[in-house]
C-alpha cells in the first residue's frame, strides 16, 4: 500500500483534475518565475538605467520597467495569497500580455524579417514563438475567468471591468512614448 502511494506521487500523469488552490499555487509560482526570468533579462539595462549619469528617464522608460518587475510581482504574491486585487492585477496583466502578444504577432506576419533588408537583425520573437506565447496567455486568461477561480476570489461583474480596463490601461501605456 505504500509503495503505491510513493509510485503515485511520482506519477507525471495526473489521474484526476488539480484542485483550483492546487492550481492557483502554480500559476503564481509560474508568474514569479517569469519575474525571475525578466529580472535576469534585463538586469544589465536597469543596472545602466540606475548607475550611469547619461541614462534618461522617461515615461516609456519607467513603464518599460514598471510594468513586468513591479506589477507581475506583485500581482503574483497577492494573488497566491487569495487577495482579491491580486486577481484583478494579474487578469489586467494578462489581459496587456495578450493585447502585446497580438500586436507583435500581426506586426511579425506583415513585415517579415528579408535578409539583407533595412534591419539588420530578425527581429525578437519570431512568429512561432509569438503563436505559443499567445497560445500560453489564452490558457491563463482562461484559467484566471473559470467560475471556481473567480469564485475564491469573489470575482463580481465589475472587478472584471475593472481588471479590463487595468489590461487596455497598461497596453495604451506601452503605445507612449
Amino acid at each position: 500500500m505504500n509503495n503505491q502511494a510513493n509510485s503515485d506521487t511520482l506519477n507525471p500523469i495526473l489521474s484526476e483534475k488539480p484542485s483550483a488552490p492546487k492550481a492557483i499555487l502554480w500559476v503564481s509560482i509560474l508568474m514569479i518565475m517569469l519575474f525571475l526570468y525578466q529580472l535576469y533579462s534585463q538586469f544589465g539595462l536597469l543596472k545602466y538605467m540606475l548607475t550611469y549619469d547619461a541614462a534618461q528617464w522617461n515615461f516609456a522608460m519607467v513603464m518599460y520597467f514598471f510594468r513586468p518587475l513591479i506589477v507581475m510581482p506583485v500581482a503574483a504574491i497577492l494573488f497566491v495569497l487569495r487577495e482579491k486585487y491580486g486577481w484583478v492585477l494579474l487578469s489586467g496583466y494578462l489581459i496587456y500580455l495578450a493585447f502585446n502578444t497580438m500586436a507583435l504577432l500581426y506586426f511579425a506576419l506583415k513585415h517579415p524579417f528579408e535578409p539583407g533588408g533595412r534591419i539588420s537583425q530578425p527581429l525578437p520573437s519570431a512568429p512561432g514563438s509569438l503563436f505559443g506565447w499567445a497560445i500560453f496567455n489564452a490558457g491563463c486568461l482562461y484559467f484566471m475567468f473559470k467560475k471556481d477561480v473567480r469564485e475564491i476570489y469573489n470575482i463580481n461583474p465589475k472587478s472584471i471591468v475593472i481588471a479590463a480596463g487595468f489590461g487596455v490601461l497598461l497596453t495604451l501605456s506601452s503605445m507612449v512614448g
